[in-house]
């Protein structure tokens, strides 16, 4: 990191770019002098907290796509959890902070998904054969695209 002696600012160099996640806090020690003589001198410590940036895609838990094997349902009950996917952020706050969801093409018309716990419900009666796409957000700005499983 670069002082710059005259307005107390302080700066990475160029080429580094801080990363909350590699490391989150930078303990700096800055002594400032005068050109007297003799010359006089004070030091003070700086903690610097590197704020978090959407920069991590959430991730499913395997990274594999989920096996849910459910046996056929002549009936629905929407209080059994069918199964559960899991997914982890590396980013921290809303940009951590992970919404599940259908993938686009099916899976609402027969299923439930807990948005924050990722439980998959069924809403109707199920059939053999079938698989569907789920997919994991988190509420970080940018957005980062869908992960799929």
């Amino acid at each position: 990191m670069k002082f710059r002696w005259r307005f107390g600012i302080i700066r990475t160099a160029a080429l580094r770019r801080l990363d909350r996640e590699v490391q989150a806090e930078h303990a700096l020690e800055i002594k400032v002098e005068d050109d007297g003589d003799p010359s006089l001198s004070s030091l003070t410590r700086v903690l610097v907290s590197i704020l978090d940036e959407n920069d991590n895609d959430p991730e499913f838990l395997p990274l594999s796509h989920f096996v849910c094997p459910v046996l056929e349902m002549a009936k629905a009950d929407p209080n059994i959890v069918l199964c559960q996917v899991v997914a982890s952020d590396a980013d921290t706050g809303a940009n951590g902070d992970i919404s599940y969801s259908f993938g686009p093409e099916k899976g609402s018309d027969l299923f439930t998904v807990h948005p924050k716990t990722g439980a998959i419900y069924a809403k109707q009666k199920l059939m053999a054969g079938e698989a569907y796409d789920f997919f994991a957000t988190d509420k970080g700005i940018p957005l980062d695209p869908p992960v799929f499983v």
